[in-house]
């Protein structure tokens, strides 16, 4: 197992299809009437898995490739003209990379760390805030504090988890909503995995499709969290589920509420797109339990395969290739001079060598040569 430009390059390119795949099933509604979350899922972990280990192994197969990633290739390892002579443009691409990554780190975790120093400073959620019957569906290891803001009711933590509530003034009925979305948060984990994409889209920082994919991801830890707290209800729960929705969305646009995502989970977005999938979702497809098992196993299928093999460029190293030529039939320029009964390659007006079994060469190129006379 071993890290190379190749091996990155190929994890790229399988999550950009994976990505792709991963769009196209968030997107079409109708998909959510045949596939469940659980592959979605499976998916985005696959592709997470992909960019956090993107080696080659043993049994990977190399496939040379001489044309696209020969060119791009062959540009990483030219001298700048300016250039000393000890570094290509491939280190210096590597060193931009590096000093791109450090800054977006520094600036998400001075974020996160900012963000975790003032939740710190607020106080646990008042005595008869909520009612017994929803203080009961809280473990003991998850502690309720209050944000004085309209903001939406979140969770935030790894191992110690918090549920904020917030000044929306909402029924007991809708804290009962509230507490079951942002305790399915916490039982998946989602802000560790929120936080895990955000240091992949600081590390990835010029590929486009890491981006895409982060604002998916948490479309559907919303989702499941949905479903989380609809799966064994009735169709009016969860007509009642999707109103509380409507109503806390209503109240953070009424508010002008900004969510601001790090890695903690709001129970409702500002944003149109994402209220419209949930209310999509909850509607056509909120009792789709069962996953396919041939979808998960074809797409674990598709993942090893993808590891079967790597493509590497098939170029000449510029320095291993100072002092030699190649020869081209088709350049006007390289022929065979005679001159004197003897035959010399000439290739762009020099004389290369002389060629001493030529015409009788078994050579197909020296074949197809013209032969000048002087």
């Amino acid at each position: 197992m071993q890290l190379t430009i190749s091996s990155i390059i190929m994890s790229l390119i399988v999550f950009g299809i994976f990505d792709w795949i991963f769009r196209l099933f968030m997107n079409k509604n109708r998909f959510y009437r045949k596939y469940t979350l659980f592959f979605l899922d499976v998916l985005s972990f696959l592709m997470v898995a992909k960019l956090c280990f993107p080696f080659e192994f043993k049994f990977t197969k190399t496939i040379e490739s001489e044309n696209v990633y020969a060119f791009f290739y062959s540009i990483g390892r030219s001298y700048p003209k300016n250039s000393p002579g000890k570094f290509n443009v491939g280190f210096y691409l590597e060193i931009i990379w590096l000093i791109g990554s450090v800054i977006f780190l520094s600036i998400f975790l001075f974020n996160n760390l900012d963000i975790f120093r003032r939740l710190r400073r607020l106080n646990p959620l008042p005595e008869k805030y909520l009612s017994p019957k929803v203080k009961g569906m809280i473990p003991a290891n998850v502690k309720l504090y209050y944000l004085p803001t309209n903001d939406s009711p979140f969770n935030y933590g790894f191992f110690k988890q918090k549920i904020f509530l917030t000044d929306l003034n909402l029924t007991e009925e809708e804290y009962k909503f509230v507490i079951e979305h942002e305790l399915a948060h916490i039982r998946r984990r989602d802000g560790l995995r929120q936080f895990i994409v955000g240091l992949l889209v600081c590390i990835y920082w010029w590929f486009l499709p890491i981006y895409w994919f982060q604002k998916r991801i948490y479309k559907l830890h919303d989702l499941n969290a949905d479903f989380g707290v609809v799966k064994n209800k009735n169709l009016e729960e969860c007509e009642s589920y999707i109103d509380c929705l409507t109503k806390i969305t209503s109240l953070l646009k009424k508010e002008r509420a900004i969510n601001y995502k790090f890695h903690y989970t709001y129970f409702a977005s500002v944003e149109k797109s994402s209220f419209d999938q949930r209310v999509s979702f909850l509607i056509k497809s909120y009792k789709n339990r069962n996953s396919s098992n041939f979808m998960n196993l074809l797409l674990l299928s598709i993942v090893i395969f993808m590891n079967l093999f790597i493509i590497e460029p098939s170029y000449p190293n510029p320095k291993c290739a100072e002092g030699t030529f190649e020869i081209n039939p088709k350049d006007p320029e390289t022929y065979v001079l005679k001159k004197d009964n003897k035959y010399y390659l000439i290739i762009d007006d020099k004389n290369i060598c002389p060629l001493v079994n030529f015409p009788r060469t078994t050579d197909e190129n020296l074949k197809q040569l013209s032969v000048r006379e002087r």
